[in-house]
């Protein structure tokens, strides 16, 4: 059953990196998608969503262009030889899922991908498989972490949640070969639905920011994030973005934050409940602000919203020129423990690592002021 709001509580209306295959095709392509970004960004004036009031503005690609070449240039190039020891061998991904079956447990399939099992029901966030994160066959964005299962590998899925529609969290391909879709419940932000009609899946809901529907008893109501979306060119922030609200029968409760840069403003209607178990937080593509935060943000932002378990993702999958992956989970623990997360608490998972989720605990807690770090 869902809870409708009014349409200005949906977001307000009116209001990436890439790893090809040769250093050269690098900087082409990032040349390319730069342009164009820079050209589409101010093209489509009349776009229907945006950011809560007093966002962090996107930085223009312009001047972000010189330091992200030269991180292209520093990192990309050597990051066949990066360390690989985020990744579990695919033997220990399927016998980590099996190991637990039944328990409440999340997943790491790679990037914003994760499989969450709560009271039986098994959730898909933010499905993505392709090799490439772009709507051109062989540029953009290029994995250089393979998917931690493969599609049919996959337990029976009952509820697909996207927070928005980039390329590197819906995957239109991945979506259309689901197995069982006429079972599956499609959660997703305004106007992303269109993507999951017509492939036969059971049922597809649509949310705006505070609204709220019920799934196989699984609660989840999306929130608001500051992001943008796009697929095509002239179509800027045509679609809603949302971080979202999982809570089972059982009162296990998690924070999804899809993609988000971090703000008080938009964090509040987190932080006024009664806390997370567990929150799966994003915390790679940073130099662009407005649109991500930092690792050390981005664990403050767990504590906004009176998480006990923060999970670092978005990182160690594909390169999206924020310096080298394996440092962006160390500066987030820091930060975390340093600001009172206990060590144990910050789950540095490996790509394909299975882990059963934190007891629900009492969530009742103090409220701190909400503040944004310096930027």
């Amino acid at each position: 059953m869902v809870n409708t709001g009014s349409a200005e509580n949906h977001g307000g209306r009116r209001s990436a990196g890439v790893l090809p295959r040769s250093g050269a095709t690098t900087l082409a392509a990032l040349l390319v998608f730069s342009v164009a970004a820079a050209a589409v960004g101010d093209a489509y004036a009349d776009h229907p969503y945006e950011n809560p009031p007093d966002s962090p503005h996107r930085t223009n690609i312009i001047t972000r262009l010189p330091t992200m070449l030269w991180h292209y240039v520093r990192d990309t190039l050597t990051l066949a030889k990066h360390d690989r020891s985020h990744v579990l061998p695919h033997a220990e991904t399927v016998a980590g899922l099996h190991a637990l079956e039944g328990a409440n447990t999340v997943t790491w399939i790679g990037h914003m991908t994760t499989l969450l099992k709560l009271d039986g029901r098994t959730i898909l966030t933010d499905p993505w498989w392709a090799n490439y994160a772009s709507p051109v066959p062989g540029m953009g964005p290029r994995r250089y972490v393979p998917a931690a299962l493969g599609l049919d590998e996959l337990p029976p899925i009952d509820i697909v949640v996207v927070s928005h529609s980039h390329y590197d969290h819906l995957d239109l391909k991945a979506i259309a070969s689901l197995p069982h879709r006429e079972r599956i419940t499609a959660v997703v932000p305004l106007g992303v639905g269109r993507y999951f009609r017509g492939l036969g899946y059971g049922s597809v809901v649509e949310l705006g920011w505070h609204e709220s529907t019920i799934v196989d008893d699984i609660a989840i109501t999306a929130l608001p994030a500051i992001h943008w979306s796009q697929r095509v060119p002239f179509k800027k922030n045509d679609t809603l973005w949302a971080a979202f609200s999982l809570e089972s029968p059982s009162g296990a409760r998690i924070y999804f934050g899809g993609d988000s840069d971090r703000d008080a403003a938009h964090l509040q209607p987190a932080h006024d409940t009664p806390g997370y178990d567990l929150a799966l937080l994003s915390i790679g593509g940073f130099h662009n602000a407005g649109v991500h935060c930092a690792p050390e943000e981005c664990a403050a932002l767990g504590h906004d919203v009176g998480a006990r378990v923060l999970v670092p993702m978005h990182w160690g999958t594909i390169y999206l020129g924020e310096g080298p992956p394996l440092d962006l989970p160390a500066r987030f623990a820091r930060a975390a423990v340093a600001d009172g997360t206990a060590a144990e608490d910050v789950w540095v998972m490996r790509i394909g690592e299975t882990r059963e989720l934190p007891a629900p605990h009492d969530k009742t807690r103090v409220l701190r002021p909400l503040t944004v770090l310096d930027r």
